[in-house]
């Protein structure tokens, strides 16, 4: 129960459903997989992938290809990727908030992440479109915002192609 000086007491106040589904992942809100099945899905789905890495080329193909990479390579790979993915999240939180819609970070980089996975299974366009809109309406963003925003960030993305075109043929 809480204070108020102008109401006094009050019961509890219970968060929003909203609230609640916010901090679940995306597999549990679109599938209804819980967090047990979607670590075993995981899991089997990566031992798949490596078992028919391993039936497909063997040990020693696979031995001798990773003896030539360099783990200072992988490694600048990874901080790169890393840093792509953040600048992305922090590019779609900014143009969130310049609409009027707070995203968190950890929201904008899931954004990211199942607009990707879904626009590689389908066409990249409409895929990425589909899985934005699917993120950022469990967020509370209506579909026609993350239309909006989808068409602001691709705006911005012509704009600054062309900014480079333009360099180049200046160069």
């Amino acid at each position: 129960a809480r204070y108020s000086a102008t109401y006094g007491w009050s019961e509890p106040v219970l968060p929003p459903r909203r609230f609640v589904l916010r901090h679940m992942n995306a597999s549990t809100q679109i599938l209804g997989m819980s967090p047990t099945a979607h670590v075993l899905v995981s899991v089997g789905l990566l031992a798949t992938a490596l078992a028919a890495v391993f039936a497909l080329a063997g040990p020693a193909a696979i031995s001798e290809a990773l003896s030539q990479v360099k783990l200072s390579t992988v490694i600048l790979i990874a901080v790169l990727l890393a840093a792509g993915v953040r600048l992305s999240s922090i590019r779609r939180k900014v143009m969130g908030a310049d609409l009027g819609y707070m995203l968190r970070l950890r929201d904008a980089g899931m954004v990211l992440t199942v607009g990707q996975i879904i626009g590689s299974l389908l066409f990249q366009f409409v895929g990425q479109l589909i899985g934005r809109t699917m993120v950022l309406a469990s967020r509370g963003i209506p579909p026609a915002a993350s239309v909006v925003l989808f068409g602001y960030e691709r705006l911005f993305a012509l704009l600054v192609s062309l900014g480079l075109a333009a360099g180049g043929v200046i160069y």
